[in-house]
Formats: C-alpha cells, structure tokens, sequence
C-alpha cells in the first residue's frame, strides 16, 4: 500500500471543532491526574459553566469562564488541560486562530494532559495553522506521512520534493534544501521525479545565490533521460539565467537558441526567451541584435502590457546607446501606447522622452511632452520639482528665460524640494541670461522679499527696480515702484531726489505732465538735490513745459537755471530748447540766433547737430528766406549721423522751400527722397504736397492722384516689410541679450525737442 501525500491531495482531514470538543472527556469526568480542593471545585464549576455557553454558541462569554477558571491557584493537570482545550475551540469558532493556537500550546505543555486528549489538541491545532497558513499545515501533514516506516523510497521522495516545494514556497530556503537533499539521498528515488527534484534545489540554491551550486544541480538534472519536453525546456531556462547572472552570456546565448529552436515555447513564454536572448546579446554588447530580438518578442501578440512595457525600456535604452535619438522617441511613443500602463510608469517615460527630445534640441516638443506629465495629478513632491527643472531647463535652451524662472519658482515652491542647489543655480543661471534690466528686475524682487530687506536698503532696492522698469518703458510699474519707495522713512537726501527724478521722468513718458512737474519740484526741493541730478530733474521741467506749450516759463527756466550751469557737452541741448520757445512765440530772429550759438559751438556735432540744423531751417522758412533755408537743410542731410526720421523731415522741409521758389522738379526729387526712407510716418502729408507740386507741373490733378496713390500702396508695401525686418532683428537681439549682456545705464531721455511741419510755428 502506499502513502504518497501530495499537496493537491492534502486537504485537511474535516475534523470539526464539535467532534474534537465532543470527543475530549466531558467536563463532568475528568478522570485521572484532575485537580483536587476548594479552589478546583469551583474552577470546575465556571469550566462547566464555560461548557454550556459554548454549546449555546456564545463564545465570547465562555472564554471568559474559562479564563476565570484558569486564573484560581491550585487548577493544575489535566483538568486545566482540558479547560486550556475548550477554550482554545471557542477561540476557534470565534476565528481567533492564534490565540486559539496559544491555548492548545498551553494545553500540550502539561505533562498529565496525554493520550488521547494530547491527539485531539494536537488535531484541533491543526486546523487553526491551515486557516492561518495552509502551507504550515501541509508541512505537518508531510512530516505525519513521512513518519510512517513503511513509505517506499519513490513515495517518500516525492512527499520530501512537495515538502521542500511547500518550505520554498515560503521563503524557507535552506529547510528546503534539506528536504530536497534527504530526498536525493534515497536510492529508490530516480527518474522524472529526481530530476524534478533538482530542479527545484537549483531553484532554492539560485535564491539563496548561490549560482555555481544551482548551476550543478540543473546540469544533473538535464542529464536524467526521463526530463523531456517542456520540463527540460524549463530546466533549460533556469540554467540559461543562472549562467547570466554568473556572467557567461556567451553560454547562455547558445542555451537560449537551443531552446528556440527546439520549439516547446509559445506565445508568451516564446516572447520570454526573445526577451532574454535580447539581454544576452545587450551584455555582449551587440546592441542591433539585441534589438532585432526585441522586436521578435514584441511581434508576439500574447505578450503581456508590463513584460512589453519592460522590452521596450530596453529597447530604448539601446537606442540611446547607439545615439539613434530618433528611434528612441518613436519607441517611446510605443511604450505609451500599452494599454494599462500605471501613472508612475507613464510619468517616467515621458520625463525620459523629454529628455531625449532634450538631446535632439527638440526643445517645444520636450515642452509639451513635460506639460502632459505635470497634469498627471500624482505626480507630486520632489517628482514634480525635479520635472519643473527639466521644463524650464527646455524654456532656458529656448532663450525663454522669464518664462523659465516663473517655472523654477514653481519648483522651489513645492515643500519638499528643500534645498535642490540644482534647481537654484539654474534659476540664477537664467537671472544671468536676461537682459540686465530684467535680470535687476529679478535680483530686486528676491531681496524685497527677504524680510529682513527693510529701511533705507528696501528704498534703495526698490529704486534699482523702479529705473530698470523705467528702461523698459514699463512706466506704469515704475511710478508704482517709486511710490513705494518714497513712502519709506529712511530714504532721505540724494537717494530719495533720485527716486523723484524716476518717477518724474515715467509720468512724463505717460502724458501726466502735471503729475510730473510736482515731481520734479518735489525733487528739486531737497537740499542734496545737486550736480547732474538738478541739471537732469530742470532739464526735464523744462521740456514738460514745453510740451505744456508754457514757453515763457520755459525760456526763464533755461535762461535762470540751465544756462550758466550746463557744461558744454550739455550747452548746445539747451540753446536748441530756447530756440525751439522763441520759435514757437513767433519770435523766429531770436530762435535763430540762439540756434547759430549752438551751431557755433565745437562739440555740437552727429544727430544733434542735424537737429539744430533743421530746426534753423525752419525758422528761416516761416520768414521767408527760401535759398539761405535750402544751404541749411543741405548741410543738415551731408551729416551721415543724421538718419531716420529726421533725415525724412529735412528733406520734406527741402521741398517744401524748393516749392515755394518755383522749383517744382526739385521739389518732387526733394519728396520722393522723403518717401523713399521707410522710417517716415507722416508719408501722407508728403504725398499731398507732391500731389500739389505736381498740379503746379501743370499735371492733370488725377493722374497726379493716381500717382500718389500708387506711391501710397508701394510705400505700404515696402514699409510693411521693413517693419517685419525690424521685428526680427529686434527678436533676433532679444535672444542675443538672453544669453547675457552687459549692464545698461538708464537711457537718458532725449530733451532736445524735435520740430516736425505739422506742429511748429502753427
């Protein structure tokens, strides 16, 4: 007869917990070894008080009683035996294996507890290990089998190699291999059965890593006739790994072509050894084999979205190894496209094709790419820092410097970024980048918001932001910025002139002159108001009230304030302003006097001196005197300084004298050299004094219309390309001045009044 227990045959004996607790002797004959005395007496009363709640199927109350019982001193033997045994079934019922398994402990532990109420404890223990863990049941029932003498080596073997399996199957390891090796040790045991049997030592051998010992074992096994088919294929397998991790690829190629080639595997387990032959030829540094076989395994339809998630990883990281970028990307695409692929395995491959669309300077393409990976929501924490950097790293690359420190702050914001120097320094690096003003913009923004940044150091920062908002004509802000700072105690003296004069200065570039005069008095009210800072704040007073069209006061202003006190770098500026007031009172003789004496000086040269020049031309026309005006805008238009849209007005100016002399064919060469340059804005006022000039050739007046008109579209034309051409120089010098640049000083503004037809000496 034989005894071969098997795990599928091990289903525990149904031994209920009604027959074992029946079969215990009843709670009113506790026969030999019981207890004796008053205290036993009543341990035994709450016993069967125990008992019968438990027949009641009240458990809970009946542990109780039991517990009371084994509490009284002087309950010992057999009877406490019996009570630790009723306890531990009601604990039982109630699904409390453990503890139910601490009381049957308890209850074996007593010498007097025997035969056959020992058996019964023993049994009932049983079952409670079988709900905990099935497989530490099945352990005792091998070691009950294979305590019978009688077994057969084949049977025996077998219960050893399901033993060993059951030990193996919860990490035991080493008890496994010695189930294996009593197994191997019997004489009877052999064919399919022991080669199964070292299988699965090299199994528990690999485990415990210990590969040339696992090696051994498969390669006996492989030499058992009896393993064929898919068990040696599987065999095969685990000695094809064994080998890998003992770095002989080579070999574990040749294993993975002969089990190919044999054919035992399909679909899935077929895209396995692709997979693995892959792997060999990876690490034999054959990386285009290794990739053709990838794509064997991925040709498989049965292959599973995580194992073809895996391949394609590996495939990837191929590509990038070969520096075949572009295959890379599409692979990716791939591994994003596997149905079901979990929210961190997604993130990661999209973070990687960022970076790899990084590499091919892709860079709006790695934009969108880590767009899509921050609205997944979980990624988050320093994942989602780290995937910030990597965004505004793409928008640096791009010359988008702003929009890149907006997306490091985002990251800094983040709590558990902490301390990332990475993510600072390459902040600061494209603080560095911006143009200096914008960079100042920054620096200015950090330190105000330490809050340590406070008194004359806050004001002071507060000014550095104000001028740099200023050279960037965003006025608005700066005369906000100002406010700020002008609102703070501490600044005093110089340094709160200063701010007046900003302020002052970015309300007149908004058309609020009368704002801008109170500034300036502000400003010229302080007594440290001095030096450059006065003559700046006057010249700039003296220019609003030009503009308020208040000459008088001007020109005593000039005369009282600037005159004497300007150097001669600055003379010539404010002669030209006087003129500019005489002019506009009528006073034309005196407008040109005062601009001779600025022409007179030596310094007065370039743009300015072309200024001056057209300004004199003007006077002299308004009085009249055609010919001496026609030298003077010649000798303005022969400086090459002068270009623009003060060039074009001189020689409007020039037609306009050539006109009224008669000489009409000059003044039409005067007006087209006007119209040619394509900075003039006021080409229509041209076109309708070449049309006059024209009638006076005696040309009909519509075709003297169709010709403006034509001169109109043409001019159109050529002044919508120049402007697209402007555009892109100022875009290409903006992403100049990204990469770095040096430090502007504050554009000064240009006080020298420009005269234009249309507004002077109406």
């Amino acid at each position: 007869m034989k005894y071969s227990i098997t795990i599928k045959s091990l289903q525990f004996r149904t031994l209920s917990i009604w027959f074992i607790c029946v079969l215990v002797p009843v709670s009113c004959c506790f026969g030999a070894g019981a207890s004796t005395g008053e205290g036993a007496n009543e341990a035994k009363k709450l016993h069967n008080v125990g008992v019968s709640l438990q027949g009641m199927d009240r458990y809970d109350e009946a542990v109780k009683y039991y517990d009371e019982a084994l509490s009284i001193d002087g309950y010992t033997g057999k009877s406490r035996g019996i009570t630790l045994h009723k306890k531990g079934s009601a604990l039982y019922e109630l699904q409390r294996f453990e503890e139910a398994i601490k009381a049957f402990d308890a209850a074996l532990a007593i010498e007097e507890y025997k035969d056959p109420d020992r058996g019964f404890t023993l049994s009932a223990k049983k079952l409670c290990i079988e709900n905990i863990n099935p497989d530490l049941a099945a352990i005792i029932a091998y070691d009950d089998a294979l305590s019978i003498s009688k077994l057969e080596d084949s049977d025996r073997g077998q219960t050893l190699h399901n033993k060993g399996k059951t030990l193996f199957k919860l990490n035991r390891f080493e008890e496994a291999l010695e189930a294996y090796a009593a197994a191997l040790s019997l004489d009877g045991y052999i064919g399919k059965g022991r080669a199964q049997t070292l299988h699965s030592m090299g199994e528990a051998l690999f485990k415990l890593k210990r590969y040339e010992e696992s090696l051994g074992c498969y390669e006996s096994a492989l030499t058992i006739p009896e393993l064929i088919g898919r068990d040696r294929a599987n065999t095969l397998k685990l000695k094809m790994v064994c080998l890998g991790y003992l770095n002989r690829y080579s070999d574990a190629l040749d294993i993975c072509e002969n089990i190919l080639s044999v054919g035992e595997y399909r679909g899935k387990d077929q895209a396995d050894m692709f997979h693995r032959k892959g792997l060999c030829l990876r690490y034999l540094k054959r990386y285009n084999a290794a990739i053709e076989s990838y794509d064997l395994a991925l040709s498989i339809p049965e292959l599973s979205g995580k194992d073809r998630l895996e391949i394609i990883k590996e495939k990837i990281y191929l590509f990038e190894k070969l520096d075949r970028n572009e295959e890379a990307v599409s692979a990716y695409d791939e591994g994003l496209s596997v149905p079901g692929i979990e929210w961190k395995s997604r993130a990661d491959m999209l973070t990687d094709k960022a970076l790899c669309l990084e590499m091919l300077n892709r860079y709006d393409v790695a934009l969108a790419v880590l767009d899509e990976v921050l609205s997944i929501p979980e990624v988050v924490g320093k994942s989602r820092a780290m995937k910030y950097s990597l965004k505004a790293s793409c928008l640096e690359r791009l010359g988008r410097n702003k929009e890149a420190i907006e997306v490091y702050d985002l990251a800094l914001s983040i709590p558990e970024c902490g301390n990332i120097v990475s993510i600072k320094q390459g902040r600061k690096c494209c603080i560095e980048n911006l143009p200096p003003d914008d960079a100042i913009i920054f620096r200015c923004d950090d330190d105000l918001a330490n809050p340590k940044c406070v008194g004359s150091a806050r004001a002071n920062k507060l000014y550095d932001k104000s001028e740099a908002l200023f050279n960037l004509n965003r006025f608005e802000e700066a005369v906000d910025c100002c406010c700020l700072a002008l609102s703070i105690p501490e600044q005093k003296g110089r340094s709160r002139a200063n701010t007046f004069r900003i302020k002052a200065d970015a309300l007149y570039s908004l058309k609020r002159c009368n704002e801008s005069i109170d500034a300036c008095n502000s400003a010229l009210s302080i007594p440290e108001c001095n030096g450059i800072i006065r003559e700046d704040v006057l010249f700039l007073k003296g220019d609003i009230l030009l503009k308020l069209e208040r000459y008088e006061d001007a020109l005593e202003l000039y005369n009282q304030e600037l005159l004497d006190s300007f150097n001669v770098w600055d003379r010539p500026r404010v002669l030209h302003n006087i003129g500019y007031a005489f002019g506009c009172l009528g006073h034309y003789e005196e407008a040109i006097v005062t601009y001779d004496t600025a022409l007179a000086i030596r310094d007065h040269t370039g743009e300015s001196r072309g200024k001056t020049l057209n300004a004199k031309g003007l006077s002299l026309y308004r009085l009249g005197r055609y010919e001496e005006a026609l030298d003077i805008y010649d000798a303005a238009l022969s400086i090459n300084e002068y270009t623009g849209s003060d060039r074009t007005l001189t020689f409007h100016n020039k037609g306009e004298s050539l006109a009224h002399l008669g000489r009409f064919d000059e003044a039409i060469v005067a007006y087209d050299a006007a119209l040619s340059i394509s900075d003039h804005e006021d080409r229509l006022d041209t076109l309708n004094r070449k049309k006059l000039t024209l009638i006076k050739l005696g040309i009909p007046m519509i075709d003297a219309n169709m010709r403006c008109i034509q001169d109109e579209m043409r001019l159109q034309s050529e002044f919508a390309e120049h402007k697209r051409q402007k555009q892109e120089k100022r875009k290409a010098e903006e992403m100049e001045n990204n990469k770095g640049g040096r430090r502007r000083s504050r554009t000064k503004r240009i006080s020298m009044i420009d005269h234009k037809n249309y507004e002077y000496f109406q």
